[in-house]
């Protein structure tokens, strides 16, 4: 496992804190407390302004998710797997690897048609590699892969896995950053 760098540059570190955000949403209860303190209302005395919180700092320990060690072998094979299904024009299967919630919010004719245009790199991949990983929530994983396709250029994509009757399916995922382009 690589070390985790929280940020590793901005793309990377607003997209797995969009990632961490959008999984707060994930099995919490609609009876769940949102604050962990109970708040008071307004007093009707006047009172100083409070100053504004400190900023949270995406490298601090404190707030970076933990890593997912247990989950990386896992999750990199699911995209391994579907990659794979990818280079064999298998569109079939690589939707099979979808989460229930992104299956029921596309088509597969619609998922293929996003693959073949917007991802050109993973509908013809040559090569994989799992770059970072992080726990987001109970079932919930984020990761970094680049992505090397048949033309030669590599991206890094932002992941999100969720774990659905015992397996770890994509629930999306998207480009981070174009690291490498072929020579001209």
């Amino acid at each position: 496992m690589l070390p985790f760098t929280w940020p590793r540059s901005p793309a990377v570190a607003c997209t797995m804190a969009g990632l961490v955000l959008s999984a707060c949403s994930l099995n919490v209860p609609s009876s769940a407390p949102i604050l962990s303190t109970p708040v008071s209302p307004p007093s009707a005395a006047p009172s100083t302004p409070s100053p504004p919180p400190a900023p949270v700092v995406p490298d601090s320990p404190a707030t970076a998710p933990p890593p997912c060690a247990e989950e990386e072998r896992a999750v990199d094979r699911v995209v391994g797997r579907q990659l794979e299904a990818f280079s064999r024009d298998d569109y079939r299967a690589a939707f099979a690897l979808a989460s229930r919630s992104f299956r029921t919010s596309t088509d597969l004719p619609g998922f293929r048609a996003i693959i073949t245009t917007d991802y050109p790199q993973v509908a013809n991949s040559v090569s994989h590699e799992l770059i970072e990983c992080r726990r987001i929530a109970p079932g919930a994983v984020a990761a970094i892969v680049s992505v090397t396709g048949a033309d030669n250029v590599t991206v890094d994509l932002a992941y999100r896995f969720v774990r659905e009757e015992g397996q770890w399916r994509i629930d999306g995922a998207t480009t981070v950053r174009r690291v490498t382009s072929p020579m001209v």
